[in-house]
């Protein structure tokens, strides 16, 4: 039986008269007496609705946004929502008639989301079969009893489910963003923007597809900024494998192996070939591919590699010496042809190629720097006093990055040095890990540990402006952690102690670009994820500082790159055996 209570009543009442220009509060129950039963009789169908829509809701319990996670994943092709139908098959036929629109709507206007059919039934062959004959649009189709877990998930206020509820998820958090039941609604594009006008917009999700590659772990990957193709180095054969984006899918358009030449490029002419060859069997040989840049004006892909390099410690005793040489690789996609440049990098120079920023505009490269214990090496203590970042003379020459031409490969000059933080903590370069953009005519570099940012002329490379990112983020986002403040941890075992520094740096830059003079950036705790925006031209205006949903296991592969007036968030996740690319509008929280 459908009731509606004597408060619902007077409330009408209340706006009616107030509707009339009557003081409200004036209002008697003498003076209702002649009217009550007239209004009852006009209102009662607006009554019998809001009571309907009072009584037919559904809401998700507390803590549960896990398991509903799982079970949207299984049933989902990992897009970023899911628009979902509780159907209870029979059980309002006259109920239906939205659901085959709200899909519809769904696929045109929400076409990454997902679309379920939960059919409900306990004699579940019987609904397969009655579903059978009748089309609603569902991407997939569940069917479940009444006492199915995932039910349990939800409370409905009528104690049972007794029409059809139309949903949406978020794929991501599990979340039940909206709901409504069909018992007695009115349909429309209208309705259904209005059920969905809090939504984010839409991420879209790409695989990796290619005829026999499997891709076992991305070590360092690079995207143009069209989205339209992407290079990623694979972790275990270290190939470069190139993508190009073709529909719903990027397909592998070539996949760059080591040639020949590379494996013997650097071998001294003293050395026989068979030495080469044999050594190469055995897999004492390897080239290996590092970090890669796009540079789509000139149509090439710009990679820093380690070649083997072969030769006679002594000649006399045949004692054959092995050493990583470290190149640069040009690799011209349209004439499919490669050039490799030995880069001028020696213990002076003091470069970590396994990462560089490539500078398209002046034809440069940007290295990081990696000098001294235990950086450097394969020991427990240093060996010299040189390479120890406890003595006062290690900081006396601790660059930043070191530049090198892209034609030659030498060596031009090293830019700024490292935050005083890493001197104070005595961690020299173990903590230290820069970032570089280019904008316009600035080279923007950043510490991620220390959130210290170095703003320099792209071209001259004089220091503009300094600052610091991370101590400007507010207090109460710390939490529960305590503020962070310089911790010396006492142990005798000084790699322990190093590692054990990693308290004075409770967060982390994970990327960042720079956009209408402001710094957007990703920082992380190692738990939770935040998008920030520092205003650079207006140091006094407050950060702004975001929630981002961002699961761990990809913060590492996620890059931040701005595409006209939008923010994209780029992520890789190859945590399953399939290569999924994430793109999306940066995700803020309400």
């Amino acid at each position: 039986m459908n009731t509606t209570t004597s408060k619902e009543i007077l409330l009408i009442l209340l706006c009616i008269n107030f509707l009339q220009g009557e003081d409200p509060l004036a209002l008697s129950f003498g003076s209702m007496k002649k009217t009550t039963t007239i209004l009852l009789l006009i209102l009662w169908p607006m009554i019998f609705s809001f009571s309907q829509e009072l009584l037919y809701q559904i809401h998700q319990q507390p803590a549960t946004e896990q398991q509903v996670k799982s079970f949207l994943h299984e049933n989902s092709c990992h897009a970023e929502y899911s628009f979902a139908v509780i159907l209870p098959v029979g059980g309002c036929p006259r109920c239906e008639g939205a659901i085959p629109l709200f899909f519809n709507h769904a696929k045109k206007k929400h076409s990454d989301s997902n679309r379920i059919l939960i059919a409900v039934s306990d004699k579940t062959k019987a609904a397969q079969i009655a579903l059978s004959k009748k089309q609603y649009g569902a991407d997939t189709t569940v069917f479940m009893t009444t006492n199915s877990p995932f039910l349990q998930h939800f409370t409905f206020e009528t104690g049972y489910i007794g029409v059809p509820y139309l949903m949406v998820f978020d794929n991501e958090t599990g979340m039940l963003i909206n709901a409504t039941s069909t018992l007695g609604l009115q349909y429309s594009e209208f309705f259904y923007n209005k059920f969905t006008q809090d939504l984010r917009p839409a991420q879209t999700c790409h695989e990796i597809i290619g005829s026999d590659t499997v891709i076992s772990k991305v070590s360092n990957y690079t995207v143009s900024e069209d989205f339209t193709k992407l290079a990623l180095i694979d972790h275990i054969t270290s190939d470069i494998i190139f993508c190009e984006l073709q529909g719903d899918h990027y397909a592998i358009a070539e996949i760059i192996r080591p040639s020949s030449l590379e494996y013997s490029l650097f071998k001294s002419p003293d050395v026989p070939d068979e030495f080469t060859t044999l050594l190469q069997q055995m897999n004492v040989l390897n080239v290996f591919y590092l970090d890669l840049a796009f540079d789509l004006k000139r149509n090439r892909i710009i990679a820093t590699a380690s070649l083997p390099e072969l030769y006679w410690e002594n000649i006399e005793t045949e004692d054959l010496a092995y050493k990583n040489k470290a190149c640069i690789l040009i690799y011209d996609l349209e004439a499919k042809e490669k050039t490799i440049i030995p880069l001028q990098i020696t213990s002076e120079t003091m470069a970590d190629h396994t990462e560089m920023y490539f500078d398209y505009e002046n034809e440069t490269l940007f290295i990081p720097i990696k000098k001294g214990w235990p950086v450097i090496g394969t020991t427990d203590e240093p060996s010299i006093p040189e390479e120890d970042p406890e003595t006062e003379g290690f900081y006396l020459h601790c660059p930043m990055l070191a530049e090198f031409t892209l034609d030659n490969g030498l060596f031009v000059q090293h830019i700024g040095t490292i935050p005083s933080k890493h001197k104070l903590l005595k961690s020299g370069y173990f903590y230290f890990n820069p970032k570089v953009q280019f904008n316009q005519e600035e080279m923007v570099l950043a510490d991620c540990y220390t959130g210290e940012l170095f703003i320099y002329d792209r071209k001259t490379k004089a220091l503009h402006r300094q600052t610091n990112l991370l101590n400007q983020l507010p207090d109460s986002l710390y939490q529960e952690k305590e503020k962070h403040h310089l911790s010396l941890p006492n142990t005798s075992n000084r790699l322990q102690s190093l590692f054990d520094k990693i308290t004075n740096f409770p967060f982390r830059l994970v990327d960042f670009c720079i956009h209408d003079n402001a710094l957007h950036g990703i920082i992380t705790d190692e738990t939770n994820s935040y998008y920030c925006i520092w205003h650079l031209s207006n140091p006094q205006k407050p950060m702004e500082i975001h929630s981002l949903e961002l699961r761990k296991e990809i913060v590492k592969n996620t890059k931040i790159i701005s595409l006209g007036n939008d923010i994209v968030r780029f992520s890789i996740d190859d945590t399953e055996e399939t290569v999924k690319i994430t793109k999306s509008p940066i995700i803020m929280d309400k």
